[in-house]
């Protein structure tokens, strides 16, 4: 590894000390620092505005572009909004309109699992730019993806006005809270009259960007807004892409890390030893229980569903892979449907007798050589897939287990061309998502061995890039098949 040093440390005679966390061991070398050549390391930014995230900027400011700009409420808000006019008028003199919205709604953003119709309703609002919705979750371990960063969620384009240190617009301080706004604007940096202007990616929507003019007082906000007829260079992203991607680099994605020249290596003076620090849990006030304390839950009884039977989505259980094992996913009920978050479905079953029982999967089930649906915080790993994975078609089956030991397999009946969709988009927020016709298979089927009495019947899918599993018929023949597709 290499340790790049600040070129105004001072010289003269360091140690370097290295301990393996594992065992202890310790490694101390003495190293010679000589002063560093004069040079100069930092140039002053002249111009009034200060630029950063160019590209996202550029994206937004192009000829027939419409931008919303809000106004909120606040002592500030008539000056603010003097700056929001001179933006207007700067924007149209490029072709691009700007649309003020003095006193924006302000609604809730609901990320759930399962949202009422009210809460789909109002999400509606803020996802068509009519309303700016502040999220609130209400998901068990709050790690859900929905732009939650920011705070907000509008479904349109927005140049923010925002005065620091003034609580005048509570979406680019929240934005500002979370790091995204960065290098924030005061009286230090850019200083009086002076503003920073950022283009941020997706700040309050999946693919929808916007830009926030920062400044420490309304001069510098109107230098911001006057900006926009011509934005100068940016001085700053170019640093920041540099020092990601080498990071990037650093854990081998995108390329191989930057290797170190290995010239003047030594190990003279070298001295080891040892110096365990035993990991250790520090409580401050609780302590979790003793072992014999403890009482795990007793495991749910499903009710068993009498064969023959066809099973619908409200029956099927999902179950994911733990080791060897499998245990309950806990998934969202509409989800589970869904084979992207099922890896495996599970039926209770109830057999008279034992012996050969035909089971038939019926849904749409995508081959996988086919691109994954998209959503956009799957986007990356989607990509990562297209360059990683070889498009071959494998086999498209579904393993069916009970008590842990195979049973048999379904393999395909049924294929037919289909309307797929290619993207997830929200049908509320009036997007109409993306599909294509391909060749999916829609009905799986095979015999299974069945023993007499309670069933846990667990169907293991394989190669299906993604799908949906609509029925399941065990020891009856499915339900009545959809008329064909053109």
């Amino acid at each position: 590894m290499a340790l790049p040093v600040p070129a105004n440390v001072p010289a003269g005679s360091w140690s370097v000390a290295v301990r393996c966390q594992l065992d202890g061991t310790t490694a101390t070398l003495p190293v010679s620092f000589r002063a560093a050549s004069p040079a100069a390391y930092a140039r002053p930014i002249a111009e009034t505005v200060v630029i950063r995230g160019k590209a996202a900027i550029d994206g937004l400011l192009k000829r027939g572009r419409k931008l919303v700009v809000p106004v909120f409420e606040s002592p500030e808000a008539p000056r603010v909004l003097a700056v929001a006019e001179t933006l207007r008028s700067t924007l149209a003199g490029r072709g691009i309109e700007a649309e003020i919205l003095r006193k924006p709604p302000i609604s809730t953003y609901t990320i759930a699992y399962d949202p009422s119709e009210t809460q789909k309703a109002e999400n509606a609002r803020a996802d068509r730019g009519e309303a700016f919705g502040r999220i609130k979750r209400e998901t068990v371990n709050r790690n859900d993806w929905a732009a939650a960063l920011a705070g907000w969620r509008f479904g349109r384009p927005v140049v923010l006005l925002d005065l620091a240190g003034v609580n005048d617009n509570p979406v680019a301080e929240k934005a500002q809270e979370a790091g995204l706004i960065w290098p924030a604007a005061d009286t230090a940096f850019p200083g009086h009259g002076k503003a920073v202007v950022h283009g941020v990616r997706w700040m309050l929507a999946p693919r929808v960007d916007a830009i926030v003019i920062q400044a420490a007082d309304l001069e510098g906000l109107m230098a911001g807004a006057t900006a926009m007829a011509g934005l100068p260079e940016d001085h700053l992203t170019p640093g920041i892409e540099t020092a990601r991607a080498e990071l990037w680099r650093q854990r081998y994605v995108g390329g191989r890390p930057v290797r170190p020249q290995a010239r003047g290596l030594t190990s003279d003076g070298l001295r080891t030893g040892r110096a365990p620090r035993l990991f250790a849990i520090q409580f401050v006030d609780a302590r979790p229980p003793a072992a014999d304390q403890v009482r795990p839950p007793a495991p749910r009884v499903r009710a068993a569903t009498a064969l023959p039977a066809v099973f619908g989505p409200k029956q099927f259980l999902s179950y994911m892979p733990d080791g060897p094992n499998w245990v309950e996913a806990g998934t969202a009920g509409f989800l589970v449907p869904d084979l992207r978050f099922s890896p495996g479905i599970l039926l209770v079953a109830q057999a008279k007798q034992a012996g050969k029982t035909k089971v038939t999967a019926r849904g749409v089930f995508r081959y996988s050589d086919r691109r994954p649906c998209w959503q956009a915080q799957w986007e990356d790993v989607i990509e990562l897939r297209e360059k990683r994975v070889p498009k071959e078609r494998r086999p498209l089956e579904i393993e069916v287990f009970v008590g842990g030991k195979t049973v048999g397999v379904l393999t395909p009946s049924r294929r037919q061309q289909k309307a797929v969709p290619l993207e997830l988009a929200s049908p509320s927020a009036g997007l109409k998502p993306k599909t294509a016709v391909e060749e999916v298979v829609t009905e799986l089927s095979g015999e299974v061995e069945l023993a007499a009495g309670r069933q846990e019947v667990l169907l293991v899918h394989h190669n299906i890039v993604d799908g949906k599993l609509d029925a399941v018929a065990v020891g009856m023949p499915p339900p009545e098949r959809p008329p064909e597709e053109p």
